[in-house]
């Protein structure tokens, strides 16, 4: 959220998902909040340093906006062997639903909050032969994460009008062409894999709009 174009309004938790926030000018213990200034230089007249400001609000499980008739709504995922808590969040807007499950292992309840969503967007990480990782890596990383395997039995379960992945996690030469197979195998619903800068339109259809697209049309 921003109130202003050189004031955005963005903050993160201390767990891996973004928490909301509002800018303030000072920290909790009363100093000058610095921001990434601190780390790089903010001398720029166009772009001055309060515009970088992020201020952290700790959430839990519930309604963490509502405003404008849009509710954001979050709920406990699972990052696994991390051991940190983390949240996926839910997105209503009159009689539209988006979730993004964060980053999760399998889990019920990102499952029971996505019920009757439109669109449904959800990490992924798998590993091919002739990955650099070490076996131990590899056994980390998916205990933290979710295959594509495990994501089919989500989707066939939540049935969103359109699920996408996102947050790959590819190792070993995977590619993301290598995910819809192995999705195929519990999930044979509308799927496609994500990219930078896809713009998603919900509405009695959910389509996917390529960035390319976007400037060429």
């Amino acid at each position: 959220m921003a109130d202003r174009v050189d004031r955005t309004a963005v903050g993160q938790t201390h767990h891996p998902s973004p928490g909301l926030g509002t800018r303030r000018d000072k920290t909790n213990d009363g100093a000058p909040a610095q921001g990434v200034c601190r780390r790089y230089p903010c001398a720029s007249r166009n772009y001055p340093p309060d515009g970088v400001e992020l201020v952290a609000h700790e959430i839990n499980e519930g309604v963490v906006l509502e405003q404008d008739g849009i509710r954001i709504s979050a709920f406990e995922v699972d990052h696994g062997g991390e051991d940190l808590p983390a949240y996926g969040y839910r997105i209503d807007y009159k009689d539209r639903a988006a979730v993004l499950s964060g980053d999760t292992t399998f889990n019920e309840n990102l499952i029971q909050h996505s019920q009757g969503v439109d669109l449904l967007v959800h990490e992924v990480t798998a590993a091919g032969g002739g990955a650099t990782e070490s076996p131990q890596q590899l056994k980390r990383i998916g205990s933290n994460h979710t295959t594509p395997e495990q994501a089919g039995e989500v989707f066939a379960r939540v049935k969103p009008k359109l699920a996408v992945y996102n947050h790959l996690l590819l190792f070993g030469g995977t590619t993301g062409a290598d995910l819809i197979p192995a999705t195929r195998k519990k999930y044979s619903g509308p799927l496609i894999v994500g990219e930078d800068l896809l713009q998603m339109e919900i509405g009695r259809e959910v389509q996917a709009k390529p960035f390319n697209n976007l400037r060429s049309g």
